[in-house]
């Protein structure tokens, strides 16, 4: 696939444009088994911004818990999305009963009936 897929519950965050592209590049990295170490520039690059501005934006996401530090050698940073921003995002591709958008619209459509509703996230 090219290009970059932005999950919903990314849209959802009061994030600025610049964190939503850094976050899906992490999951773009992380939903193929792979840790996301690019380098600041690197993802400067991506987003056409500065490495300072891309070190703040990291800082950010650390600080507000929507990213998790896997390790650091004075060189390389390896980071992962957060448990809970994964599990959101999952349960916005499978519509899975948990996600309060399925509730939502469940309550809305078919009077708390949750069946079949997995077209209406298509």
């Amino acid at each position: 696939m090219k290009g970059l897929y932005i999950p919903q519950p990314l849209l959802e965050k009061n994030l600025d444009g610049d964190e939503v592209m850094i976050l899906a590049k992490i999951y773009q990295f992380q939903k193929n088994n792979r840790s996301f170490y690019m380098k600041n520039a690197s993802i400067g690059d991506f987003i056409n911004r500065t490495e300072r501005t891309v070190a703040s934006k990291i800082r950010e996401l650390l600080k507000r818990g929507l990213i998790e530090k896997v390790s650091f050698d004075g060189r390389v940073r390896k980071v992962k999305l957060s448990e809970l921003l994964l599990k959101e995002i999952n349960a916005s591709l499978t519509g899975k009963k948990d996600n309060p958008r399925h509730e939502a619209v469940a309550s809305k459509y078919n009077k708390g009936n949750t069946k079949n509703l997995n077209h209406l996230y298509k």
